[in-house]
């Protein structure tokens, strides 16, 4: 074999490797691209969805969540996504470096009425059972929906004294689950303690009914836990929790609540808001006051 063919015989086995090895390194990347369980997801506000990557992840893998607007939709840091307002946004994540990231479009909906379940009560009187046992209800219970009201609220509403907190309590169905709540007077003035299995935690001032639903509808707690003076009971919410996660310390047992600062339970009541403690609680969870 003369020497040129021996050079172009080695230019061929040079582009066949180059070839061979491009085709490795494209395949490789295809195997190491970041991809999500869910890549477009409708949501209403206040509902929530949970992203994943696909695939193993190692521990040791450090992986962060973005939202590219937090004003319509928050993530955690494990991937829950939670609607804050209508619009748009792009949840990004990143797996181990800047160069391996995967996006999911969100759109955030306003929720429409129309599709959401009736309020219904725990009544002595109905004759509806529900289909399946509540987890701390007693056996049998009978519910009914909740009367509509035909009177216009301005004409019907009643004030409570302002030396009452809780107008009322009762059981009711809320997102499909069974959650106790409290018509709480926004009118109410004094000392505020959250009563759990006996044991009390204090609000250190005198508040007003309407500041502690303010308080429990958009106050976060940051760092920590805030815990009673006893050590008894702790209270805390995350920037992205619906839910305060209330804990009896003693007992290991945890509670959640919200507060909603319009009086979506019982129109014939003016100036109320509600808190909604999931669960039957009402042997379990209270609130005491004291006006002097």
């Amino acid at each position: 074999m003369n020497v040129g063919k021996k050079i172009l015989c080695g230019m061929i086995t040079l582009c066949l490797i180059g070839q061979s090895l491009g085709g490795i390194n494209v395949a490789a990347a295809k195997s190491n691209a970041v991809k999500l369980n869910i890549t477009k997801k409708k949501i209403s506000v206040g509902s929530s969805f949970q992203l994943k990557v696909k695939g193993k992840v190692s521990r040791k893998t450090v992986v962060t969540w973005k939202s590219s607007n937090k004003k319509i939709a928050v993530v955690s840091k494990k991937g829950k996504v939670t609607g804050k307002k209508a619009g748009k946004t792009q949840i990004t994540v990143t797996v181990g470096g800047n160069n391996k990231k995967a996006v999911c479009k969100v759109t955030v909906q306003k929720k429409k009425n129309s599709s959401s379940k009736p309020v219904t009560t725990l009544t002595p009187d109905s004759n509806v059972v529900p289909s399946s046992p509540v987890p701390g209800v007693a056996d049998n219970p009978t519910v009914s929906q909740a009367p509509a009201s035909t009177a216009s609220p301005e004409a019907s509403a009643k004030t409570a004294d302002s030396s009452v907190l809780v107008v009322s309590e009762s059981l009711v169905e809320l997102d499909g689950e069974i959650m106790t709540a409290y018509l709480v007077n926004k009118n109410y003035s004094g000392n505020i303690s959250v009563s759990l299995n006996g044991k009390n935690y204090t609000h250190s001032d005198k508040i007003s009914g309407k500041d502690l639903l303010v308080m429990l509808a958009l106050t976060y707690t940051p760092n920590e836990p805030k815990v009673n003076h006893e050590g008894t009971i702790s209270l805390y919410r995350g920037e992205e929790d619906e839910y305060w996660t209330v804990e009896d310390m003693e007992l290991n047992k945890k509670y959640y609540l919200k507060a909603i600062r319009t009086n979506t339970l019982d129109p014939s009541w003016a100036d109320c808001g509600v808190i909604y403690v999931k669960g039957d609680v009402r042997t379990e969870v209270g609130f005491q006051t004291n006006t002097q």
